[in-house]
């Protein structure tokens, strides 16, 4: 018995959400420093991401301004697009571009962005990873702990069986 409350518990607590943080992106390309970041780092469908682009000078870092971004979310492999989309900064003194985007499904996704500077274009890719919703979690927990009841009724009754006696 001591066991079983033992793996019940368990299962409990490794359900339990862990505060996020922002996860970070940075790369030179031509001649910027772009630092892509998207919060939370643990993904799930179903719930609202925050992205943020900044867009530096590669020498001074200094604040390049962006005439505006274009994203495209697909899945890995490119063969459905859900999103796409241009973000155009309000003002030229902001210094990053957001947005926000809501991943409706589990999987591994690509976030494409283009970003366009006066006459260049840059590009840059990100690959997400989607985890199940709350609500997914919840199912696929329900389920485990169904299936170790279902295991420990089982073998517990097998134990209080008399034995046959031989003849």
């Amino acid at each position: 018995k001591k066991t079983m409350i033992l793996v019940i518990i368990l299962v409990f607590l490794s359900s339990v959400v862990i505060a996020d943080d922002v996860k970070t992106i940075d790369d030179v390309i031509q001649d910027y420093f772009v630092s892509i970041m998207y919060s939370p780092t643990h993904v799930r469908a179903g719930e609202p991401v925050a992205f943020g682009i900044t867009f530096l000078d590669k020498d001074t870092r200094e604040q390049a301004p962006l005439d505006y971004v274009w994203v495209r979310i697909s899945d890995k492999k490119e063969k459905e697009i859900y999103s796409a989309g241009r973000y155009v900064k309000e003002s030229p003194s902001d210094k990053d571009t957001d947005f926000v985007y809501t991943f409706q499904k589990s999987g591994e996704y690509q976030v494409y962005m283009l970003f366009h500077k006066d006459e260049t274009l840059i590009h840059q890719v990100v690959y997400v990873h989607v985890g199940l919703s709350n609500q997914e979690r919840l199912m696929w927990g329900a389920i485990l702990l169904a299936s170790l009841l279902s295991l420990f009724f089982i073998i517990h009754h097998a134990k209080k069986r008399p034995k046959k006696k031989k003849r």
